[in-house]
């Protein structure tokens, strides 16, 4: 039950992470628009991001790949049990907390 649940909490990790990725750029991309005259958008403004935005960033990656990695080492026991749990944890996850039909957190590898 621990396993289900710590699979099904990674799915809303990967979901937050996302949520904020997404409003991070949003924010970003209101600032450089409402400071540019010709209203262009962020990929062709050259703002630098804040390395407060990137830090966070960073830090939020880095504990996505230790809890990903945690994961493949469960499944890596090969206790048919554990990886049934693992597997049924990230499908009731991907139900409950995925907003959204596309994948835009990330690729189902480790990281």
């Amino acid at each position: 039950m621990v396993v289900f649940s710590y699979a099904m909490f990674y799915e809303r990790f990967r979901n937050l992470i996302s949520k904020w990725q997404n409003s991070s750029l949003e924010q970003v991309h209101f600032i450089s628009s409402a400071s540019s005259d010709d209203h262009s958008d962020y990929v062709s403004s050259n703002r630098p991001v804040s390395n407060d935005i990137k830090l966070h960033g960073a830090v939020l990656n880095g504990a996505l790949i230790l809890y990903s990695y945690t994961l493949m080492l469960i499944v890596m026991t090969y206790n048919c049990y554990l990886i049934a749990a693992v597997i049924l944890g990230a499908i009731v996850g991907h139900f409950y907390f995925n907003d959204s039909l596309s994948n835009n957190s990330g690729s189902l590898a480790c990281h």
